[in-house]
């Protein structure tokens, strides 16, 4: 597994090298980035994990889909003997669904069109791009989707820190309860944050803002 920057871990760590220096005297910060496909990186990122044998606390940060990623990461790990949080920034908890009630039209315009003729030559259609992909990864659709979408099943004492933004073009936030199959799993304390802006990801382009959200989860006693 190959260790690297992506542009939203580089700037979240030069960051808070410039804004937050003193928090790096009080927690080891871990970036780990793979090549790998999105589905691949659950099992490697685990056992990179398991050699620390008795972490006073573990702190997993996801951006957008990362933060699912992170979660099934977190639910490999729910019997770790340790303070465990968890902090996604804009995570789209049920991808299919925050696209399935959108026209085409409306997905060109959420992804920008020069994107859609870059990634899919010109043309987009929600369930092409998720029959390809289960395609690719040789899984079913079923599969697909509860892989990618955010996992429940995780430890009662951890902390959740949802910080999302109220006009995500990505998210409906109507109501997340709601559209919740496995709610019945959720033991866990959930504390969510919300942002004002309408955007994906992107306000923290701009400014160190969006730092003062994760340094209060980072810090916040459990």
């Amino acid at each position: 597994m190959e260790l690297k920057y992506n542009n939203y871990i580089k700037k979240t760590i030069d960051d808070i090298h410039k804004t937050y220096p003193k928090i790096l005297n009080e927690y080891s910060f871990n970036v780990i980035v793979s090549d790998q496909l999105p589905f691949a990186i659950i099992n490697p990122i685990v056992t990179y994990i398991k050699k620390y044998k008795k972490p006073e606390e573990l702190i997993l940060l996801g951006y957008s889909a990362g933060g699912n990623f992170m979660s099934h990461i977190l639910s490999s790990l729910k019997y770790m003997k340790c303070k465990q949080k968890l902090i996604t920034y804009d995570t789209t908890h049920c991808p299919h669904k925050a696209f399935i009630n959108k026209n085409d039209k409306q997905i060109e315009e959420i992804l920008c069109k020069n994107a859609i003729d870059k990634m899919y030559g010109g043309s987009y259609n929600w369930n092409n791009v998720i029959n390809s992909a289960c395609k690719y990864f040789n899984i079913n659709k079923k599969e697909f989707i509860r892989k990618s979408s955010f996992n429940y099943n995780l430890n009662k004492n951890i902390v959740y820190y949802n910080i999302y933004e109220k006009y995500d073009p990505f998210v409906e936030h109507f109501n997340l309860l709601s559209i919740i199959k496995y709610k019945h799993l959720i033991k866990f304390k959930i504390i969510s944050i919300q942002k004002n802006n309408l955007d994906h990801c992107t306000d923290m382009y701009f400014n160190t803002k969006y730092l003062r959200d994760l340094i209060y989860a980072i810090k916040d006693k459990i």
